[in-house]
This record gives structure tokens, sequence and C-alpha cells, in this order.
């Protein structure tokens, strides 16, 4: 099992921006270097963005003792943690108002909230100190709760007793209501809760309502609307053909012949060829492995990550903590050996089959007549064969039943109806029998149905 060591630690300094003159300081700076005002608890630290080993601290011992600083109960003044008394007031450090906050991990380029506290010892900046809470709140103090009076009072006498000390600077101090600093912020985040719901709630909106629009364009498109329709014309065709018994040579493999082959003669011919008599062919040599042997191989790498928390004293603590890890694969090693291999081969063996010459019967068409109407009533040609015959689907047999025979007629009729709907356009039916077509007669009303896409079916006449 691996564990995580640490190679080395250093300290990164913070800075801190001046509230009156905006300049930036070092974190070892207690006075801004160009008003002179020193730091207090409303003051920000700035994290720097390098917090490499490269970039630590070299030419100070200000930050070697890795405490954090102290909050003076009177003026407010940052301390030391080596100071036993405020620098600007002269407070013991028994009388503290609070030890800033240490030990959060620092990310490089951010700003650390100043650490100031109300009297009741609740950070004015709440939602730093709340981090582990989804909901921040105020954090209670019972015992600044419990002195508050006493403090107050005991801090206006001190201030009489210190008005002449040129050393001292009078301590001010601000009471912060705690429900209106909270009122504040409840609004806020209801202002900015409504402008993100409306934010939210525009874009499905808007693809409802899209998606509903497509929906009715293809509904008013293809939904079927009651209509009626004309038949405009209709017509018909008689059509009388005579077919001729004739004798044809012909010449094909046996299974390819026509029905009512005759005189056949065959014989036997290579139809096709097939492989067979298999046999060894084209020898090769092939490597392949030989002689293993197999062995397990080892390797340890080390993977590191920087850490830092910060102090509490304007710095940060550093340090690179690595983790061994080892990982094995077996290996394997093999010699080439050789051998003969041979593809497989096979000859051409022939399929016989029977070729054949033979005679066949042969009905061609010969004289038409056709007669076409508008109407309803059907006159057939007078036209037919000699045989007075009609033509089954199997002439030949008229033939095997008599040899005499050798001609018939077939007739054939077609029908043709066309239903006009005006500006849904036309259908043309093409009936199959003569009893449906007598259902279509021009000039009457047939009820349909169509759609704005062009589209029209018939339902039936009205």
């Amino acid at each position: 099992m691996s564990h995580e060591y640490t190679t080395k630690t250093w300290t990164i300094e913070h800075d801190w921006k001046c509230n009156h003159c905006k300049t930036v300081n070092k974190g070892r700076e207690d006075k801004c270097v160009s008003c002179g005002k020193p730091i207090d608890d409303t003051h920000e630290e700035i994290v720097p963005s390098d917090m490499s080993y490269e970039n630590r601290v070299k030419d100070t011992e200000v930050f070697s003792d890795g405490k954090p600083d102290w909050i003076c109960k009177y003026c407010s003044h940052r301390n030391r943690a080596v100071d036993s008394t405020c620098e600007e007031c002269g407070a013991s450090t028994t009388e503290r108002k609070q030890t800033v906050s240490s030990g959060q991990e620092t990310t490089p380029g951010t700003t650390i909230s100043a650490p100031r506290k109300d009297s009741k010892g609740r950070p004015e900046f709440f939602t730093e100190y709340s981090h582990t809470s989804p909901d921040p709140e105020y954090i209670k103090n019972p015992e600044f709760e419990k002195e508050e009076k006493e403090e107050q009072a005991a801090a206006k006498e001190r201030n009489e007793k210190t008005k002449d000390a040129a050393h001292y600077r009078t301590p001010t101090f601000q009471k912060t209501t705690e429900k209106q600093t909270y009122s504040k912020v409840v609004i806020q985040e209801i202002q900015e809760e409504k402008t993100s719901s409306g934010k939210k709630l525009l874009g499905p909106g808007l693809g409802f309502l899209g998606v509903a629009l497509v929906i009715y364009f293809f509904y008013w498109m293809f939904s079927w609307h009651a209509g009626t329709a004309v038949i405009s014309s209709t017509s018909w065709e008689y059509r009388v053909t005579t077919y001729q018994r004739s004798v044809q040579s012909g010449h094909s493999w046996q299974d390819q012949e026509p029905a009512h082959s005759f005189n056949e003669t065959c014989s036997r011919e290579i139809r096709s060829y097939h492989s067979c008599n298999p046999y060894d062919c084209n020898p090769h040599r092939v490597s392949y492995d030989c002689n293993c042997r197999s062995w397990r191989e080892c390797s340890t790498t080390t993977s590191c990550r920087t850490v830092c928390t910060r102090s509490g004293n304007r710095s940060s603590s550093c340090s690179e903590r690595c983790t061994p890890r080892t990982s094995c694969e077996t290996r394997r090693s093999c010699s080439t050996c050789y051998r003969t291999e041979y593809d497989t081969c096979y000859r051409r063996c022939p399929d016989y089959d029977n070729m054949c010459s033979y005679q066949y019967p042969q009905w061609s068409p010969g004289r038409t007549a056709v007669l076409t109407g508008t109407n309803h009533t059907l006159v057939r040609p007078a036209l037919q064969a000699n045989s007075n015959l009609v033509c089954p689907s199997d002439p030949e047999q008229l033939y095997i039943a008599n040899h005499s025979v050798s001609d018939c007629h077939k007739d054939t009729t077609t029908f043709a109806a066309v239903l006009d709907a005006g500006e849904h356009g036309t259908q043309n039916f093409t009936p199959s029998s003569l009893a449906e077509y007598n259902r279509y007669t021009t000039g009457a009303t047939w009820n349909i149905e169509y759609n704005h896409a062009g589209q029209f079916r018939v339902l039936g006449p009205r």
C-alpha cells in the first residue's frame, strides 16, 4: 500500500491592499508603505498567483512561527502572534477580539476576505466563515451577547483616560445592526433569484412554443377535410386479336426447353465445372514463436502535488506531497522458428448435362380489331378466328385436342373513368369489370376527402 509523504515545505507571503490609498503592501508590512495607515480587521489578503517553491519567502523570519495574527478588541488593529500588546493602542493580547482564521486551503490568485467581526463575535463577511454550510448563517457567540454592555462601558472609560497619550489612537466603535445587514442580503438574494428564474423559464418556453407551431403546421397540412368531386368522363375499349399456330426449331439445355416441345434429340455435353480432388501445393516457409519464457517486471513512479493552507499571519504554508505507485507487467520473450506449410489446391471436374435440339409450337398474334366508346353499351368488333374458337390460357391445348385447329381469337376489354375534384386535382380509375365500370356515370357527384398537401381520396358515390 502506497503512503503519501512530504518532501519539502515552504512559506508563501500574501499581499494586502490599503483601504485608504489603495497601495498593495507585502504581508510582512504592518503599516501601509505609502500612507502609513496600519493594517486592521477590514483589510483583505491577496494570494499570489505563483505559489511554487521558487517563489517562497527567503528574506524574512516574520512568518517563521506559523501562528495566526490576533485582532485587538478596542482598536481592531491586526497584530502578530509574537506581540504581547497591541502596537496601536497598547491593549494586552488577552483582550483580543478574535484570532484570525487559519488552516483553510488557499487557491493561487484568489482573495481572502477581511476577518472583521461585529460586537457580538459574528463575522461581517459571514459567507466566508460558513463555507461548510449550503445556507450561510450568522455565527452566534453567547459570551459576547452577555458582556456587550460591560464592554461598551469599559471602552468609553478607557477612551477618556487615554486621550492625552501620544502613542495611542482613539478607537472607534460602530455597532452593526443584525437585522439591517441580514435584510439587505435577503433582498439581494430574492432579486437575483427572480432574475435567474426568469432567464431559466424563457428558454424552455420558447422551445415549447416552437414545437407547438410545428405540430400545428403538420396538422393543418395533412388533416383531411370533406368535399365533393364529379365524374368528368368515362370510356371503354373492346379489342379482338387472332392467334396463328406455327412450328419453330430450337436448341438449348433440356431443362430450358419450352412447353410442348417434340422431335427431341439430345447429347451429353459439359455444362460447367466444379472443384474436386484437393491436393497440397505452393510450399512456403512460415515463422512461429518457440522456446518462450515469461517474467514479471515492476517499476515505481512518483506523483506529487502541492498543498497550501493559510496560516492566519498573512502567509500560506505550502508543502509538496508525493505518493509512490508501483506497477507491474508480465514480459514474454520467444525465439523464432520456421516450418513448411502448404496451400490447398483443387482440380477442375466437369459437370455434364443434356444439350437438345427440338421443335415446338408457337402461337403468334395475327389480325387485330378495336372499337371504343364513352357510354356504357359495349360493341364487339366483327373479327374472329377461322376456327371460331376462343384462345385459352394455353392455346396448344386446342391443337392437342384437335390437330386440325391452328388458330383462335382472344377478346380484351378495358375501362377508364376520370374523377375531377377541381382545385384539388383529378384521379383516374381503371375498373376491372363491366359491373364496376357501370358505377361511374358522367356528371355524377362523389364524396371525397382532401388535405392542403394536394392529396385527396375517394369515399364513394354521393
